[in-house]
């Protein structure tokens, strides 16, 4: 019994399979394919959200954790008073989002991000790097 993590260039497992009776037919049926795929006999299924596959070694890895920090998630609407988000990695691309509309996408370049909020509500930033995983925080303005 062994996994295939079948991924891209930079490690993204795009498919896993768990299979019962692994051959070298399947192991060349994937290389046939044009596949990139590593091999663990010992690994469950597992979340792309949470693996990768170390490309340089060939090996299934834990995604590490963003260093960010939500320092202020709970704000005074409308007025001076600002969201604080800190250790932001400069090339993170930040999308902000409220209700399921998109406010924002960009990569500010700045390790500290402050966010106003013009009206009650709840605005959710997710700060992705690859091969971090995606840091999420919400951040309420109330009137």
């Amino acid at each position: 019994m062994a996994l295939y993590a079948i991924h891209n260039e930079i490690g993204e497992i795009k498919q896993a399979n768990k299979i019962f009776a692994p051959t070298a037919a399947y192991e060349q049926q994937l290389r046939d394919l044009g596949q990139s795929f590593a091999v663990d006999p010992t690994a469950m299924l597992l979340s792309p959200d949470d693996w990768y596959v170390d490309v340089a070694g060939g090996a299934l890895t834990e995604r590490p954790t963003l260093p960010v920090v939500a320092v202020r998630t709970r704000i005074k609407a409308g007025g001076g008073d600002r969201g604080v988000l800190i250790g932001v990695p400069k090339a993170g691309k930040v999308t902000i989002t409220t209700g399921g509309m998109l406010l924002f996408q960009d990569t500010p370049g700045a390790t500290e991000l402050e966010i106003p909020i013009p009206v009650p509500c709840v605005y959710r930033v997710a700060i992705e790097l690859w091969p971090y995983r995606t840091y999420v925080a919400e951040i309420e303005a109330f009137a």
